[in-house]
């Protein structure tokens, strides 16, 4: 049976597609589909990244994070509407959000030391061991789920760091 249907009107299923890899450094979403993991990712470096400045062909910046980790290093930059999801452990975990109302979920991530750099309109949740440090600059919070002995945030606007219990 002939099944070639005009394009305009055909349905499309959705495409899954499984990456395996022994190293991954980068993770760009431009989909409003979202990354997950199966399981921990263990790499020794990693970058999340849902922003057009970079990269000015990126069509949307609206990706979706949900995953486990287990990094040394572990860097999140976003401009758009980005939501991430992240648990586990890292070192240092710098969170980037440039502009737009992107939202990091991290209070189940452990990292010793936290880097904020916050211009957006959403709220940035993280756990810090030691170190808490950053500006905020746009209307989002910073909620602390821990108050670690140093602390250095710089509220520049409306944004504020709120420690929670």
């Amino acid at each position: 049976r002939n099944t070639n249907n005009c394009n305009l009107f055909r349905e499309y299923g959705i495409t899954r597609i499984f990456v395996t890899s022994p190293n991954i450094n980068e993770i760009r979403s431009s989909t409003g589909w979202p990354i997950r993991s199966d399981g921990s990712l263990s790499f020794p470096s990693l970058s999340l990244i849902s922003e057009s400045f970079n990269n000015p062909e990126t069509e949307t910046t609206d990706g979706s994070f949900d995953l486990e980790l287990n990094t040394q290093n572990l860097s999140v930059v976003a401009n758009g509407i980005a939501y991430f999801q992240l648990r586990g452990n890292t070192q240092r975990f710098t969170a980037t959000i440039a502009a737009g109302d992107s939202r990091i979920e991290a209070e189940e991530l452990i990292a010793q030391e936290v880097v904020i750099a916050h211009r957006g309109s959403n709220d940035i949740l993280v756990t810090p061991q030691q170190i808490l440090r950053g500006v905020i600059r746009g209307t989002g919070d910073v909620l602390s789920f821990n108050q670690p002995d140093s602390v250095d945030i710089e509220e520049l606007y409306r944004g504020r760091l709120i420690f929670k219990d």
